[in-house]
């Protein structure tokens, strides 16, 4: 039986190593890495060109938190079997009020200034949801490397964001902690308890749990794979 395509796009900055503690026998993942904007690019042209990166015929995409949302996008434009969310939000009123308010008012321009700020990082461990060293460390290399035009684009484009249609073979799935996008906002397919946002990684277990349990549903109720 033929390995199912998995395609992954990690949270705003990160990169395919958030996945990797994921266990889904029979998958394939292949990661959809960021790109870096073009001037002013709109979220549909963005997604168009990350599209490009899907080389199989109806694969799985799997988006996370910002990832999730473009992955929302990616949808309308690449036929799948499936498009898994997580810790991820699906239109803006699944989102906390300060991220819509900053199409009024401009909470991302502050956030970007004051993003380097040391002093900031153990809050943002926290709303992430980090527990172990090796997590902190991570985080703290996705905040060294990434690119501050892209940082700068993808904040506006949170802020901005203007609801797709969600497909109807999609899959939510929210940590019951999760700080960033909190659950009373969402309205998930399925609940990790005691999770927060980073919940792909240190929740790994229980994450892939749920996805395989998905997927043998999806199996039995059709012959795509």
């Amino acid at each position: 039986m033929a390995s199912t395509p998995v395609y992954c796009i990690s949270g705003l900055g990160a990169d395919h190593r958030v996945f990797e503690r994921l266990t889904l026998p029979g998958c394939t993942l292949y990661p959809l890495e960021w790109l870096i904007p073009l001037d002013e690019e709109p979220a549909d042209h963005y997604a168009a060109r990350m599209a490009k990166g899907i080389t199989h015929e109806r694969p799985i995409l799997m988006g996370l938190s910002f990832g999730g949302m473009m992955a929302g996008r990616i949808a309308q434009l690449v036929p799948l079997s499936r498009l898994w969310l997580i810790s991820t939000v699906t239109s803006r009123e699944e989102m906390p009020g300060y991220m819509r308010w900053g199409k009024y008012i401009p909470f991302h321009e502050l956030a970007y200034k004051i993003q380097p700020g040391k002093w900031l990082t153990p809050i943002e461990n926290y709303n992430l949801g980090v527990e172990s060293q090796d997590e902190k460390d991570m985080v703290a290399q996705f905040r060294e490397k990434v690119d501050p035009g892209y940082l700068r684009w993808a904040l506006h484009t949170i802020m901005h964001w203007e609801d797709a249609p969600r497909v109807p073979y999609s899959f939510q799935v929210h940590g019951a902690q999760d700080r960033i996008f909190p659950i009373k906002y969402v309205h998930p397919d399925a609940t990790v308890a005691e999770a927060g946002h980073f919940m792909v990684y240190n929740r790994a277990n229980q994450v892939s749990q749920i996805l395989q349990n998905d997927l043998s549903n999806i199996v039995k109720d059709s012959n795509i794979f």
